[in-house]
């Protein structure tokens, strides 16, 4: 019995003596997290003060012409962009803080031009969505858009919403198609002018 509350004792004391040494191990646990925490924020604060520079080239490119894999990538620049420049706002007390911002903002500028002159220049070039039936003597709906079209008009579309050109978006849709039916609608125009000119011909003679 003697020696159980011996072992008991140096056991007890034994355990008073490494508390200390577990607390100290707990805070350098805790120290090496936060270390480790910092060092990926300050690499994260690096990666958006030159993401400008990164992705000028990529951005001022453009995307004219561009297949839908291209108008993909650009939409992941111009998500880092977007989430580059939220941080910059929600820490305006960085050093150069202003200038990045700046900057990044000139490029969500840049992207937004280049993507609406694309989304225009495709939606020309797919004309009007209606013609004229001689058979039936009315416009009826056509639908001239291919699969690959649509999935570009599509990224387009989604990389504009991000940048916050929804307006911009709809009037140059609005434009583009109003120009095309107007364009449909006058070569008809002419088209029966000429019939008519060649009918009172017929006619005359």
């Amino acid at each position: 019995e003697n020696i159980c509350l011996s072992f008991e004792g140096r056991l007890e004391q034994l355990e008073n003596e490494m508390r200390p040494m577990k607390t100290l191990s707990h805070k350098l646990s805790i120290a090496k997290r936060n270390i480790t925490e910092a060092v990926e924020e300050m690499d994260k604060v690096n990666e958006y003060f030159s993401l400008e520079s990164e992705k000028r080239e990529a951005i001022l490119k453009g995307v004219r012409g561009a297949s839908f894999s291209r108008l993909v990538e650009y939409s992941d620049d111009v998500s880092c962009l977007i989430e580059a420049i939220n941080f910059m706002k929600s820490n305006p007390s960085l050093k150069s803080q202003s200038v990045a911002l700046k900057g990044l903002q000139g490029l969500c500028t840049n992207a937004s031009n280049e993507l609406l002159q694309e989304f225009s220049r495709i939606m020309k070039s797919i004309g009007s969505t209606v013609h004229f039936s001689k058979e039936t003597q009315t416009f009826e709906p056509i639908n001239p858009l291919s699969d690959s079209t649509a999935n570009c008009l599509n990224a387009i579309q989604a990389s504009l919403i991000q940048l916050n050109q929804q307006s911009a978006l709809t009037k140059a849709y609005s434009k583009t198609r109003k120009n095309s039916v107007a364009s449909a609608v006058l070569a008809w125009t002419e088209r029966f002018e000429g019939d008519n000119m060649s009918i009172r011909n017929i006619n005359e003679n």
